[in-house]
């Protein structure tokens, strides 16, 4: 069976007055992540209070076996242990079929298609 897409969802969570040190630390990652062997795309969306109170970032991947090399990367382990101690993360990992069907997919996709493409220096303003 051919390998599909694998979306990755982080959340964050960012200390109040702490954006501007998540949005260089975010950028960092996000560089990092793009020069990674199948990465497709990243979507970031800023929290929308009262209902969403997180960043959400979704890394897509051309398969599983890319995004969980992204995620054991020593790269990618470097920066997160640079993480800011103001920032608290949450990542979910979905294959694309298992994405796709739940409830909380619909919404994320209605979220993204709103931010796409949103860059952090853009959502830091």
């Amino acid at each position: 069976m051919p390998s599909t897409a694998a979306t990755l969802v982080t959340q964050t969570r960012v200390r109040e007055g702490k954006d501007e040190a998540f949005a260089r630390w975010q950028q960092a990652i996000s560089e990092a992540a793009a020069e990674c062997r199948g990465f497709i795309e990243q979507t970031i969306m800023p929290p929308s209070p009262p209902a969403q109170t997180d960043w959400v970032i979704l890394q897509r991947f051309a398969s599983d076996e890319t995004a969980v090399g992204w995620l054991r990367s020593d790269l990618r382990l470097g920066l997160v242990a640079e993480r800011p101690p103001s920032i608290s993360q949450s990542i979910s990992f979905c294959s694309s079929g298992a994405f796709m069907t739940s409830a909380f997919a619909a919404q994320v996709q209605r979220a993204s298609r709103r931010h796409k493409r949103l860059t952090l220096r853009d959502a830091a303003r």
